[in-house]
């Protein structure tokens, strides 16, 4: 096991290429850096792990290109399940033309509608001043105040 002062520094000596390596394969920030993280933790806690840095950083890019592959494999075939079990419970279209929509919820329209009426009015141009009473921008000569 490494200590801790030898994991960080492995850690900063290694985390933006192993990102970049990742990022390249998987397109996207978080899993690339998820990826980055594991491939970093694989190497501290590994018992038997690569003695000397050049073999420790080929090392850690074969497994963080690994680990990127998978989990593009993964995602893949993530995607195609989901897009097969759409296809299964599609549900096909009524035989007649008419939409499958709620009637409108008088109650809701009465609320919408009182709501509307509290909110903010827009600004009036012929006053020149916004309902709370700031200045706004006159026609071509900058503020106005009034």
């Amino acid at each position: 096991m490494m200590t801790r002062e030898e994991s960080m520094a492995l850690y900063k000596a290694q985390s933006r290429r192993l990102f970049a390596i990742s990022y390249r394969i998987v397109r996207d920030d978080a899993l690339a850096e998820e990826i980055m993280q594991d491939t970093l933790l694989k190497l501290i806690a590994a018992p038997e792990r690569p003695a000397t840095a050049p073999q420790q950083s080929a090392w850690l890019a074969r497994t963080c290109i690994r680990a990127s592959i998978d989990a593009v494999r993964k995602r893949t075939r993530e995607q195609a399940f989901l897009a097969e079990y759409a296809m299964d419970n599609a549900t096909e279209a009524p035989e007649d033309d008419t939409l499958a929509v709620a009637p409108p919820d008088p109650a809701r329209i009465r609320a919408a509608i009182a709501h509307s009426t509290t909110v903010r009015s827009a600004p009036s141009p012929a006053s020149g001043k916004e309902p709370s009473g700031r200045s706004i921008p006159g026609p071509g000569n900058g503020w106005r105040r009034c």
